[in-house]
Parts: C-alpha cells; sequence; structure tokens
C-alpha cells in the first residue's frame, strides 16, 4: 500500500472514529476498505447493503460521514448535502473536526448545517416545550438544555435571528422547568428567634427606583419594539355551543421578558365555555419579547378575538 493511500485511511478512520458502530456493521467496514482504495462506487453500494437502524444516531452519523466522503469524491455535491442533512437529523451537536476532517468535506458540511440548524433547533425547541406543557419537566429541562447546546455550537444566538429567537425562549423555559422539577425546600427546623424587647420603628424608605426591566409596558411607550408572534393559536368556535355569536372577545396577556404568557385576564366575555378554551390556549402561547432601549422587558398585549 502506498503512503499515500495510508494516509487518506488514516485521515478517514479519525474522521469516522466510532468503534462500537464499525464493530457491528460489515458493509461499513467493507465501504472504509473500499474508500481507501480509491473504489467509491463499490463503497457506495456497500453502505446499501447494511443500512443502519433508524432509532441509533450514532450508526446513522457514522454510516452517512462515510457516505459524504465516497459522494465529496465523486464530485457529487447534491448528493453529498442529503448524506450531511441526515447527519444533522441524528446529531445536530456534530460538527467534523478541523484537525481530522479534509478541508473540502469539512467546509462542505459546515455550509449544509449552517442552512439546517435553525429548522433543527426550533423543531427540538417544540418537542420539549410539548414535555414542558404536559408536565414532564425534567425532559423538558434536558430538550432545552440541547436547544442550547446546537445554538452555542453555530456561533451562539448573534449568527442568526431564529436561533436568537429560539435561545431567548429556551432559557426562559428551562428556567421554569428546573424550577417545577426542583424538590421542595425542606422546613426549617432551627428556632424561632426571641422576641425583641423594644420595638423600634424602621426609618421610612425613600421611593424605590423602577428599573427599565421591572415595569410592565405598554404599546402606548414612546420607541418600544413591540412584542412579535412565534405561537398564538386562537380556538375555533366550538359548533356544539351553537351559531357564531355576533361578538368581540377582549383578552389582556402580560407578556414576560421571556417572550412567556405570565397572566391572562378576559375583560370582554363572549360564551364561558369560550372563555375557558381561550385562556387555556393563551397559557401556551410564545412571542419575541418586546424591548425597550435594547433591553427585553415585560409587556401588556391586548387582543380583540371578533366573532361575526
Amino acid at each position: 500500500m502506498t503512503q499515500q493511500r495510508l494516509r487518506r485511511l488514516f485521515v478517514v478512520t479519525v474522521f469516522l472514529a466510532c468503534p462500537a458502530v464499525a464493530a457491528g456493521n460489515d458493509g461499513l467496514e467493507a465501504a472504509r476498505r473500499l474508500y481507501a482504495a480509491a473504489a467509491y462506487e463499490e463503497a457506495l453500494r456497500a453502505l446499501e447493503s447494511s443500512p443502519p437502524p433508524v432509532t441509533d444516531a450514532g450508526a446513522i452519523v457514522a454510516v452517512e460521514q462515510q457516505r459524504l466522503l465516497c459522494l465529496v469524491a465523486l464530485g457529487r455535491p447534491a448528493d453529498a448535502e442529503q448524506a450531511i442533512t441526515a447527519i444533522v437529523q441524528a446529531d445536530p451537536l456534530y460538527v467534523p473536526d478541523a484537525a481530522s476532517a479534509p478541508p473540502r468535506v469539512r467546509t462542505t458540511f459546515l455550509d449544509v448545517r449552517a442552512k439546517l440548524v435553525p429548522s433543527v433547533a426550533k423543531y427540538d425547541y417544540e418537542r420539549a416545550r410539548q414535555a414542558y406543557e404536559a408536565g414532564d419537566f425534567a425532559s423538558a429541562s434536558a430538550g432545552f438544555a440541547r436547544v442550547l447546546a446546537i445554538v452555542e455550537s453555530s456561533g451562539g444566538a448573534a449568527a442568526d435571528p431564529v436561533l436568537r429567537d429560539i435561545a431567548v425562549l429556551a432559557t426562559g423555559f428551562k428556567a421554569l422547568s428546573d424550577k417545577a422539577a426542583a424538590p421542595p425546600p425542606a422546613p426549617d427546623a432551627s428556632p424561632a428567634p426571641a422576641p425583641a424587647t423594644a420595638a423600634v420603628a424602621p426609618p421610612e424608605p425613600a421611593p424605590p427606583v423602577v428599573p427599565v426591566a421591572a415595569r410592565t409596558y405598554d404599546a402606548t411607550y414612546p420607541g418600544i419594539v413591540m412584542p412579535a408572534i412565534i405561537h398564538q393559536d386562537v380556538p375555533q368556535w366550538p359548533g356544539q355551543l351553537g351559531p357564531v355569536p355576533h361578538r368581540t372577545a377582549v383578552l389582556e396577556v402580560v407578556i414576560t421578558a421571556e417572550g412567556l404568557v405570565e397572566s391572562a385576564t378576559l375583560t370582554q366575555h363572549v360564551h364561558p365555555s369560550y372563555d375557558r378554551l381561550l385562556l387555556a390556549a393563551s397559557s401556551k402561547w410564545s412571542y419575541v419579547p418586546a424591548q425597550v432601549e435594547g433591553e427585553r422587558v415585560k409587556f401588556k398585549k391586548v387582543l380583540r378575538v371578533n366573532f361575526r
């Protein structure tokens, strides 16, 4: 074997380092040997003969990595992009090592990954939010942490406006998940302090200075950047309640600096059953937070639901 072929085999072995997967996949092992011999088409056929389990992310990544190498070597960029898509979907946190991956493969991978990551992060965020709404706070916290790791692996939230908004929401929901999943504090067993022998009137406090982030703003505040809707599904009128009334529901929601709904109040009602549906739906809404002077703030939004 020539020195050039040995070097190629070494690069591929490091790039595709997955010993546990390799040991159980004869097609992958055969494809690696064929690739080292520059038999790229034969290597692709070997991979097709032994597809990985759809539930094994590590196996999918290993097989698609080898497929990617073959497709790049054959000059088939469209098919190479499909292999990269499969890798990113199986493991959004995977990035080829600059020290071991062939430069052309790494460049192609990063270009395609940058286009896919926002949609993958949004999908993972929605799954974590569903776990949160189902009361599975431990799984939700892990899911939101994964979303934040995906954002960070892509250069941070500043790299893409979609990632920035997802990072804000994931951070807020993770804090809520962690708080909900935490065990209640142990009761304080320390003895009660002895009563004071003499009461001293405290000095009258100075008027508090309310920081920007502590206030609740509305649309009348000068220069405010209004919150943008991410998820605001308004329930349809249920047919069992009879004909659609000629009325308007008015709902006031307070949106936190994390873009979540803190509270919702109906100031104009339509029907008791529909009112309950609307209030329940509002608890799941999410937004890009309002901003004042570049700082995210709490905002009171007035929503009108017209029935005609």
